[in-house]
């Protein structure tokens, strides 16, 4: 319960909360928010700049984050430091994409805004974060249609036809990945079809979610090379999607 957490918890929760008050308006000026059904997600160094957010709320909440763990503060080690400004862009533009998903923008007091908070205090106070590879196979289905779990892999058939095939592929994606579907922004490679098709998905938990990604993926190949061998397929690998599974987090998804 919010009662009982530290104080320094319940102040990342407070800034956090002041902040995407004051960030909304300053993001609506320029243009940038509301944002249509069909593109919610925003990324700093694209969509807006670090400036736009030269605003005092946005300098509290760093330093909410730098007294929450010892690896935000200046005297860490760089090698071991961690930068609180990589969580404060994340929070607001999984504010922004939750909100523009509900349909209700400024619902500040909602379960977008707070489901938001609870991930950022998650990723502020634990050093550890949940990784996925989502890799996007041809030619490869499970005997029943349905979805198995084989060696900590989740295989997902794509069963819909070709009209509905982009949404199914995206919507098991996003199952593992919040919010991927960022990833995708001026990015067609989902219009491949080659049934039959599945999802892979593996995860894994790490404090370095960058390699944690790159040892998943090398994961996927030994399962993939394996059902090759076994059944003489003709599977191809036609995309992978990696990234955190929290929609605040430094990793963001890619292709």
């Amino acid at each position: 319960m919010v009662g009982t957490e530290p104080r320094d918890v319940g102040a990342v929760r407070d800034a956090a909360r002041a902040l995407i008050a004051a960030a909304l308006p300053v993001l609506a000026t320029r243009h940038l928010f509301p944002r249509p059904d069909t593109d919610p997600f925003m990324t700093v160094g694209s969509d807006y700049f670090g400036s736009d957010f030269a605003i005092p709320e946005h300098d509290a909440l760093e330093r909410a984050i730098e007294h929450a763990h010892p690896r935000f503060r200046e005297d860490t080690p760089l090698g071991e430091r961690d930068f609180a400004h990589s969580y404060t862009y994340s929070f607001v533009e999984a504010c922004v994409a939750r909100l523009t998903f509900a349909r209700d923008p400024w619902a500040l007091d909602g379960p977008e805004v707070e489901q938001s908070v609870d991930e950022l205090v998650a990723q502020v106070m634990h050093e550890e974060s949940e990784v996925a590879c989502c890799r996007v196979v041809s030619h490869l289905t499970t005997i029943d249609g349905r979805r198995h779990r084989l060696g900590g892999i989740d295989v997902v058939p794509m069963v819909e036809r070709p009209s509905g095939h982009r949404r199914e592929v995206r919507e098991a994606i996003a199952s593992a990945i919040a919010g991927s579907g960022l990833a995708f922004r001026g990015n067609d490679v989902a219009d491949a079809w080659a049934p039959p098709e599945s999802v892979l998905i593996a995860r894994n938990i790490s404090t370095e979610p960058f390699d944690a990604a790159s040892a998943l993926s090398r994961k996927l190949d030994s399962f993939f090379l394996t059902a090759q061998l076994m059944h003489a397929g003709t599977a191809q690998s036609m995309y992978e999607v990696q990234g955190e599974t929290s929609m605040v987090r430094r990793f963001r998804p890619t292709i």
